[in-house]
């Protein structure tokens, strides 16, 4: 499986069959967030999941110590999921793996000077197009970062993807990776592979 995006547009609805696929589980974590498209895209996310694995796959998972679930008997065990804006992605693979998507429209927070690295500074700050590299290399960070299994305990600015942007592969927290980048409408999607 390489991906499968699922669109949620605002007048989206899902369908009963949809809905019975969603576990309980999920439909709790949902009503966690505050507004309904957020609502919505856990749900999406849920809906690829069970589509992937089966509806009652959610409830047999497995946590890791940073609560990265993993699908002990399921196979693919790696998996990972991302969403924003109108659109949610899944990702699976026989070895670790990290996915994320962003709106590359968004306006660009100001954060780039904490989280990159020179290399990836100096690359942004020569882009034609601001958001695109910034998004570009915010995707690849966090994908690194998921792929890991630690999440926001891993610093985006402990290592640089830099070397990722020419079709290399990188080192994060003492392990390597591969990352591909994929366009989708305006969003751009970063996922990472741990090299076996």
């Amino acid at each position: 499986m390489d991906r499968v995006y699922f669109e949620l547009r605002s007048t989206y609805r899902f369908t009963p069959d949809e809905l019975a696929l969603i576990p309980e589980s999920r439909f709790k974590k949902a009503a966690r967030y505050s507004f309904e498209p957020d609502r919505n895209l856990c749900l999406a996310a849920g809906l690829l999941i069970a589509r992937l694995y089966g509806r009652k796959a959610e409830d047999q998972f497995v946590y890791n110590t940073y609560g990265k679930p993993y699908g002990k008997d399921l196979k693919p065990k790696f998996f990972n999921v991302s969403h924003s804006g109108w659109i949610a992605v899944i990702v699976a693979a026989d070895r670790e793996i990290g996915v994320d998507i962003e709106d590359a429209t968004r306006k660009i927070p100001d954060v780039a000077e904490k989280i990159f690295s020179d290399t990836e500074m100096s690359y942004y700050k020569h882009a034609g197009n601001k958001e695109h590299a910034f998004y570009k290399l915010w995707t690849g960070k966090e994908s690194v970062m998921k792929a890991s299994g630690k999440g926001l305990a891993l610093s985006p600015s402990s290592f640089s993807i830099t070397n990722a942007l020419e079709g290399h592969t990188i080192f994060a927290d003492g392990k390597e990776y591969e990352l591909q980048w994929d366009n989708y409408r305006h969003f751009i999607m970063c996922k990472a592979m741990l090299v076996s």
